[in-house]
């Protein structure tokens, strides 16, 4: 076979992408089909129908294999996770407590993975089929498959992540409002600043809330607040509470802990509360 019939059938190979289209990750697909567009756990019609998508509706597609999108689950899909992993805090807020817990197609231990969800993160728990499993609000970081005939590229943007975040009834939101409280009382009293804002490290400072896992800092240094300026500091502290705050303006205050050997200065938060 010639250079030239090689190369040819290099570009016309099913499932070979080329350098434009391997770089156009991730986009807007729409749904373009006369009836309905299952959803599967895997990329051939072998794998379990985890949902179904209509036409015109949108996905956001993240990778392709041969002749199968891979997009991010939208919230109807069937996803899975061990009920002895989770913890019920309320209003059908559950937390994991398990390491890199697998999502599951069906409720049972043979079926697909769709993902898996990280210690201490929120789900939202839709329904309990039986003791062992519960049915869970898609994540963000889940996915399947659907065939690409009927997917068509758009321009919209993609839309930020999905969070789960504690009702606002929560004991611990309910806490923090109490100490917020009890600040403005002390303040309107006239009474002395508390000692612990004459520390030469304390610090406030405005900016957006974002989640930085995939700098894997530690078990308890998961988020950081980025100021306008672009500097950011990473934060110390409850991260539930600061899953509450994620993706909006915030205001930190806390105490610079100087002995932490990290690309950018760790808070350790004593007050946070948004900026409206």
């Amino acid at each position: 076979m010639s250079i030239v019939a090689v190369l040819v059938s290099l570009i016309l190979a099913p499932g070979i992408l080329s350098a434009q289209e391997t770089q156009s990750f991730p986009f807007v697909g729409e749904i373009s089909t006369q009836n309905y567009l299952n959803i599967r756990a895997g990329q051939n019609t072998n794998f379990e129908k985890i949902g179904k998508l209509i036409s015109g509706e949108k996905v956001v597609v993240v990778a392709k294999d041969y002749d199968w999108y891979k997009i991010k689950l939208p919230e109807n899909a069937d996803s899975y996770v061990s009920a002895k992993y989770v913890k019920m805090l309320g209003e059908g807020i559950a937390e994991v407590l398990g390491d890199r817990v697998n999502i599951r197609a069906q409720p049972r231990i043979e079926a697909a993975i769709l993902g898996q969800v990280e210690k201490e993160s929120l789900v939202r728990v839709l329904e309990q089929p039986d003791m062992q499993w519960v049915k869970i609000e898609p994540i963000d970081e889940s996915y399947g498959w659907v065939s690409a005939e009927y997917i068509k590229r758009t321009d919209f943007p993609i839309p930020p992540a999905r969070v789960v975040r504690l009702p606002t009834k929560n004991i611990y939101v309910k806490k923090r409002m109490a100490q917020e409280a009890a600040q403005q009382e002390a303040q309107a009293a006239g009474e002395e600043e508390p000692v612990s804002q004459k520390d030469p490290n304390w610090i406030s400072v405005q900016g957006i809330i974002i989640d930085i896992n995939q700098e894997s800092l530690s078990a308890d240094i998961r988020h950081s607040v980025v100021m306008e300026n672009n500097q950011s500091y990473y934060l110390k502290g409850y991260r539930r509470l600061f899953d509450i705050f994620l993706h909006n303006k915030v205001s930190v205050e806390g105490v610079v802990l100087p002995e932490m050997n990290t690309p950018h200065p760790v808070i350790f938060v004593n007050r946070i509360s948004y900026v409206l």
